[in-house]
């Protein structure tokens, strides 16, 4: 993108896991970034907190996603990730969505495999942050979102909570959506004018 619009800054927009994906690349390269956007992202809850029978089914699911990645071994339940009717038949009349109900063994060892990292490094994450995040979201708890909130060293960020909404958060309903869009533009926008211009605006 740098190579394409050269002097433009760059920006990040992730969603769920590829909001997971975004704090990687933010940890990797911040000079690169002039903002990052986690929008339902998922944050693991610490070790400690996991009991026994848990810690040892991640192990097993670690193996078994080494061993064979294309294996099934869960199951995608769209009612604890889109709150209404309409919204998943839009997922189902999509061209570009998987349409399966199985989650692959290699997918969740690759996401159990970037969980102890990922708690650990979240204080390192220092550009400017938007958070967004539903607040009966199912599939990744708002505890993970506050986490990342109060633990990122960033200077600038802004934690945005949708209080009835679920995980999918453009497929909600009443105009969540579109409102999801204006204000990341105008975040974005907000970041990307010369502090003079700001001085100047907000006095006229």
């Amino acid at each position: 993108m740098k190579k394409k619009y050269p002097g433009l800054p760059v920006f990040i927009i992730g969603n769920s896991m590829g909001a997971t994906i975004g704090i990687f690349a933010s940890l990797k390269k911040p000079e690169e970034f002039k903002g990052f956007v986690a929008i339902a992202t998922s944050i693991p809850r610490n070790s400690e907190e996991s009991t026994t029978f848990k810690i040892l089914m991640q192990q097993f699911l670690k193996w078994v996603g080494w061993l064979i990645p294309s294996m099934p071994v869960g199951w995608i339940k769209y009612d604890l990730a889109i709150r209404t009717e309409e919204g998943k038949q839009k997922v189902l009349e999509d061209p570009h969505m998987y349409k399966g109900v199985w989650v692959k063994a290699g997918w969740v060892k690759t996401m159990l495999d970037s969980a102890p990292k990922l708690q650990t490094e979240l204080i390192n994450v220092v550009v400017p942050l938007l958070i967004i995040h539903g607040g009966q979201d199912k599939i990744c708890n708002i505890s993970g979102a506050k986490k990342f909130y109060e633990t990122s060293e960033s200077k600038d960020k802004t934690l945005k909570v949708y209080p009835e909404s679920y995980h999918c958060l453009f497929l909600e309903p009443d105009g969540i959506p579109e409102h999801i869009i204006d204000e990341t533009v105008n975040w974005i926008s907000d970041r990307c004018i010369p502090t003079s211009l700001k001085i100047l605006k907000s006095k006229y």
